[in-house]
């Protein structure tokens, strides 16, 4: 089928007719290359419907520069996700499946996974179930973010003065709500004249409490009554090692007790704290 039609010059007898015809013929024609594409660009030369390549290939495509040039296959080998170019999949319930593909949704996402996070970026759903991951932990020296599994907590007094017979805070840390280990530490110290009864360390949520109850809260040391401190210069105590799992904003104390007479005694606390998860 012939793109165009011309009109036919039946006989130059009539100048007026072959010159109408010869007119009609040239705009014709005009209007025929000015809808054809131009090799070297000149206008008009863009596309006003649907190019069918009839399973033609097209041939020696350069690379991409924006995001509306066409992509080659051995462009996507060498593909980066960006902010600015990341490709965002919708989300779907397809069982056992990541990703899956069909006519009518394109790319759609398995179970566990929905495109609920923050702007167009998919996050795991609450709770996902991930067979065998692997966690890769950092490779220098930073801290977990706050909230962050890993994060870390700790706090250490100076030397407090302790009075026999009375349970004293040393220091404390408040936990956020969350599942952690808590730990601590207490360093006793005297002179060569203090007579030592006995001494004790432990971390509770009441400043000075010793939790005799649990014995991942308390431990503890006899001195027999003797002058300790020759003996031992700093005794430190393990002031209990823990999980606590709390709600809300919750403080948790290092404390010490000691019995002791004739001298003085210090004590100075350590406590820690490592969210788990």
């Amino acid at each position: 089928m012939s793109k165009i039609t011309l009109n036919n010059v039946a006989s130059f007898q009539n100048d007026s007719t072959a010159v109408a015809s010869y007119a009609a013929n040239n705009a014709t024609l005009t209007t025929a290359f000015d809808n054809t594409l131009s090799r070297d660009g000149t206008s008009p030369n863009t596309m006003g419907a649907n190019l069918d390549m009839n399973s033609n290939r097209i041939l020696n495509l350069p690379a991409p520069a924006s995001s509306l040039d066409p992509v080659r296959v051995q462009d996507l080998s060498s593909y980066v996700v960006t902010t600015a170019n990341q490709i965002t999949v919708p989300s779907s319930t397809t069982s056992g499946n990541v990703v899956t593909w069909n006519a009518t949704n394109g790319l759609t996402l398995g179970t566990g996974l929905s495109n609920t996070g923050s702007g167009t970026v998919n996050v795991l759903q609450a709770s996902p179930t991930i067979n065998n991951p692997n966690i890769v932990g950092t490779a220098t020296n930073d801290s977990a973010a706050s909230g962050s599994v890993g994060e870390f907590l700790s706090s250490q007094s100076g030397s407090i003065a302790l009075s026999t017979g009375v349970g004293a805070g040393l220091t404390s840390i408040t936990l956020t709500a969350g599942d952690w280990d808590v730990w601590g530490f207490v360093q006793f110290s005297g002179n060569a004249a203090t007579v030592v009864g006995l001494m004790a360390a432990s971390i509770s949520t009441s400043s000075g409490a010793i939790d005799t109850a649990n014995m991942d809260s308390y431990s503890e040391i006899s001195g027999a009554n003797s002058t300790y401190f020759v003996i031992a210069n700093v005794p430190t105590l393990l002031a209990g090692y823990k999980r606590v799992s709390v709600s809300g904003s919750t403080t948790y104390f290092v404390n010490a007790f000691v019995t002791f007479s004739v001298n003085t005694c210090n004590a100075i606390g350590k406590i820690l704290a490592r969210r788990r998860r």
